[in-house]
């Protein structure tokens, strides 16, 4: 949830209040814009997939100290890291919040 409180004071003098929240719900799958978005994310797990297994075969084929010169195959996986991450922590922090642990 974010809440913001604005107090402010007009040249005339006073106070001028006002509020904005946003709430944000944590469950997803609860109506069918939410399971089309896991289908999205089940869609972009698997373009990962393959990513990583074509970066697997080129370190294979260049050998590690070749393939690790290459600044590219570096950044691809940091960024495959940075994707397992992300998806690893939102299955755990979704399985905490739904289980009351």
């Amino acid at each position: 949830m974010r809440l913001r409180l604005v107090a402010e004071m007009p040249k005339g003098g006073g106070v001028v209040t006002s509020y904005e929240h946003q709430v944000l719900r944590l469950w997803t799958g609860h109506n069918p814009d939410d399971m089309m978005l896991v289908v999205m994310r089940v869609i972009l797990a698997l373009f990962y997939v393959y990513y990583a297994l074509v970066e697997v075969v080129e370190l294979r084929l260049k050998g590690f100290m070749h393939y690790c010169t290459d600044f590219s195959n570096v950044l691809m996986w940091t960024n495959i890291a940075f994707f397992c991450n992300t998806a690893l922590f939102a299955i755990y922090f979704l399985a905490i919040f739904t289980h009351g642990y």
